[in-house]
């Protein structure tokens, strides 16, 4: 899709498991000497940031933007919320913007439908492959709601009937 993609994991598995599914690199998440190693592993600084933790590398990866970059934030599963400062976004003409999935629904219903679409598609034609980690029978879904909420396994985990 012409994106160079680099992740952070916080494991020598999960750093794996990114390369694997197509990641072009994969940093650590040791805080010190971060930026400088994003920067490094994307060939300057990056243009999108996808966020889905919202942790203690938060205002780094923001701050490691260029110029007119966004950073998606899609959750906050890294601990207590982190703050940013304002004047952050002035210096770089950067955009932080809330990506959520429920209430794209609710308010563009009609683009909504066209994404999901075309990822519909995508998954059809072999272009999108979802990760599965683990399924479970139904029976089983307490056991599969633990597992996927102390985060022990990689990928998507599924229950089936």
């Amino acid at each position: 899709m012409g994106a160079r993609v680099v992740a952070a994991a916080s494991s020598e598995a999960k750093r794996d498991f990114c390369l694997g599914l197509g990641a072009d690199a994969v940093l650590d998440t040791e805080p010190e000497g971060w930026r400088e190693r994003l920067k490094a592993a994307a060939g300057g600084q990056p243009t999108v940031i996808y966020d889905p933790v919202c942790g203690p590398l938060f205002e780094p990866a923001f701050r490691s933007l260029g110029w007119g970059g966004r950073h998606l934030v899609m959750g906050f599963v890294g601990g207590p919320i982190p703050a940013l400062p304002s004047n952050l976004t002035l210096m770089k003409g950067a955009a932080l913007v809330g990506v959520d999935v429920r209430q794209f629904l609710g308010f563009e219903p009609a683009r909504a439908a066209e994404h999901l679409q075309t990822l519909m598609t995508w998954v059809a034609e072999g272009r999108l492959k979802p990760p599965v980690g683990r399924s479970f029978a139904l029976e089983d879904f307490a056991a599969a709601l633990e597992f996927a909420l102390t985060g022990q396994g990689l990928g998507k985990t599924v229950v089936t009937p």
